[in-house]
């Protein structure tokens, strides 16, 4: 009987070989650990964080599927058979609690709630006035699916938006940036800056504290892509010298976080434990069999990782 193997967390293993087996029951569907794994009849492997050599050992592998819409968790990529294809696992629905999270933290900061919470604290009544969404920038940091949903959500509520992608592209509604030699003039006059980048060798470390001094004194930075993309203590220098007001940090360098990081101890700042567009084991496993469903029609037509552009 063919086979698909899943590799991931041990908490959360178990409900992905359910959800997948009961939708595709015509594969047989194991945890990486099963001793019933049959080398030769391995035609699929879903995981987070698989190690690229792991899927290399399986002769007859037609595909990779991995948990979640990137692929920079994937170990050893580039040494990854090239007869083999990443499948990744994007959805509307992901795109959609994207904006809702980016949404929030927008508006929370734009309405100054972490001020608020801070006088609850205090006991303290204070009057918390605040501008109109329209006299607000936000710069987003990528126009893939979530950016594209994202931009259009802050645009209707009445926030000036603008954007910057790697690449050049054509007949956007909103002013638009491209490449390294744009990126200061696209942050310039940004209240908030939104990082919705996938992780390659060239976003790695793009937000730093050169990037973070071109916005308006006082911004807010929301990163829910990858911790990779901040370099954390420009992040906190940028904070402390009150260049930026406050940041929703949806993605860490270390996950998680150690409870003794003084990062925890700060006020300006929130933590949102990589929950902005988190795929529950049901959600994913009808993407992923969706995917292999068309894999194996040959009509597959979703997004597969492009080693050229690194994601």
């Amino acid at each position: 009987m063919k086979q698909i193997v899943v590799k991931c967390g041990r908490s959360v293993i178990d409900a992905w070989v359910r959800h997948i087996s009961g939708l595709l029951p015509e594969f047989e569907v194991l945890p990486f650990t099963s001793d019933r794994i049959r080398t030769d009849d391995v035609l699929y492997a879903v995981g987070w964080k698989p190690d690229a050599l792991w899927v290399n050992a399986f002769p007859k592998i037609k595909a990779l599927a991995g948990i979640g819409s990137g692929v920079d968790h994937i170990k050893n990529l580039s040494l990854l058979r090239a007869d083999i294809p990443v499948l990744r696992t994007v959805s509307p629905d992901l795109a959609q609690k994207m904006t809702e999270f980016v949404s929030m933290c927008v508006l929370s900061w734009h309405r100054r709630l972490p001020e608020m919470l801070k006088a609850n604290e205090k006991r303290e009544w204070r009057v918390f006035d605040s501008p109109l969404a329209s006299e607000r920038t936000v710069g987003i940091m990528g126009y893939g699916r979530m950016g594209t949903m994202v931009s259009a959500a802050l645009s209707a509520l009445g926030f000036n938006v603008k954007i910057w992608s790697k690449s050049p592209r054509e007949r956007l509604p909103y002013p638009y940036y491209y490449g390294p030699e744009q990126l200061h003039a696209f942050a310039s006059g940004c209240d908030v800056l939104v990082c919705l980048l996938p992780l390659t060798a060239e976003t790695e470390g793009l937000i730093d504290y050169a990037l973070l001094r071109m916005l308006n004194q006082g911004a807010c930075l929301i990163n829910a892509a990858r911790g990779s993309h901040l370099i954390e203590p420009d992040l906190l220098r940028a904070l402390d010298e009150k260049l930026l007001s406050f940041a929703y940090l949806d993605v860490l360098s270390q996950e998680p976080m150690p409870a003794t990081d003084p990062i925890w101890e700060r006020d300006d700042l929130i933590i949102t434990y990589h929950c902005a567009a988190y795929i529950s084991a049901e959600a994913g496993a009808e993407i992923i069999a969706g995917n292999i469903r068309s894999y194996e029609k040959g009509n597959y037509s979703g997004p597969v990782y492009n080693a050229a552009l690194g994601y």
